[in-house]
């Protein structure tokens, strides 16, 4: 992230989430005294995030924590050895020069040809478990998971696995304080998704809306805030929803009045009127030699 962009003094909003950004995230952020929402998630950011942006009042920050960076490999040259013998005179004989190279993560391996997939190897099955491993670090904030490529995926916590597809994600209450990735939406057979109870902050991604197989959703009492995707419109298989105990804005999707079961009466929130345009749907460009107030990001295409 450039440190360039803590000089447009008038911004209010800076959208980064779903590209491929690594490094840490500038201190210089901090002093965009503006700011009203910073996303960053879905990328392979590390480090500590700037306080003055953790503290910073009316500023929703997504997510509010981030992995540690790793750190460089020493490499070691080893002190040479001596050999000796009764009748000769110990001479020195140096070893090889050896670098030290560090036992590999396994969350970072391919699941291909791994303890994680089963032989023989179901294609759809390889892809989802990358997906999960993917988004792991985004999804649990702090909190700990057990998915690893060293461990069945079978055995990995909250996963139920049918047919040779992943189809639910069960981590209610798990102590989760990262945020909703917006992948999940590539997980196309999930049936349930129970992410209650946690302290999930940021919104809930528009491609939640592309999950077709999706029959119970419950986000509830968690920390989640923005308005509601009119994506969600598009589970014609929900027959669950539970949203209660958030902190969403906005207008609800109209056709989710149609959940059979559902908590949407809790948000007190008026349903969404159903016409064919919107001011959400203009854009709005800036006044030229003008800090801009709004930057997103595109998603780059792998």
């Amino acid at each position: 992230i450039p440190t360039q962009l803590g000089d447009l003094s008038n911004l209010k909003g800076l959208y980064l989430e779903n590209n491929r950004l690594t490094g840490k995230i500038p201190a210089q952020l901090g002093s965009l005294s503006r700011l009203t929402h910073l996303s960053f998630n879905d990328n392979q950011l590390c480090g500590d995030i700037p306080q003055a942006l953790l503290t910073r009042r009316g500023l929703t920050l997504n997510p509010r924590s981030l992995p540690a960076c790793p750190t460089a490999t020493p490499t070691v040259t080893p002190t040479p050895t001596q050999t000796a013998t009764a009748t000769h005179t110990a001479t020195a004989t140096p070893t090889h020069t050896a670098t030290a190279t560090a036992t590999p993560d396994p969350d970072l391996d391919t699941c291909a040809n791994s303890a994680a997939i089963p032989d023989p190897e179901p294609a759809d099955l390889v892809t989802e478990c990358e997906t999960l491993l993917g988004l792991k670090d985004t999804l649990r904030g702090s909190a700990s998971l057990n998915w690893s490529t060293s461990r069945p995926i079978g055995q990995w916590q909250g996963i139920t696995i049918s047919s040779s597809r992943v189809t639910e994600l069960d981590l209610g209450d798990k102590g989760l304080t990262g945020s909703l990735p917006a992948a999940l939406g590539d997980l196309s057979q999930l049936e349930t998704v129970d992410l209650s109870a946690n302290q999930l902050t940021g919104t809930i991604p528009a491609r939640l809306g592309s999950i077709s197989q999706l029959e119970t959703l419950d986000l509830s009492d968690n920390q989640l805030t923005g308005s509601l995707p009119a994506a969600l419109a598009s589970l014609s298989n929900l027959q669950t929803l539970h949203l209660k105990g958030n902190q969403f804005s906005g207008c609800i999707p109209a056709a989710l009045r149609a959940v059979a079961t559902n908590d949407l009466a809790q948000l007190r929130l008026s349903f969404c009127a159903q016409t064919s345009g919107s001011a959400a749907d203009e854009e709005t460009e800036p006044v030229a030699g003008e800090s801009p107030t709004i930057l997103y990001l595109p998603i780059i295409q792998k």
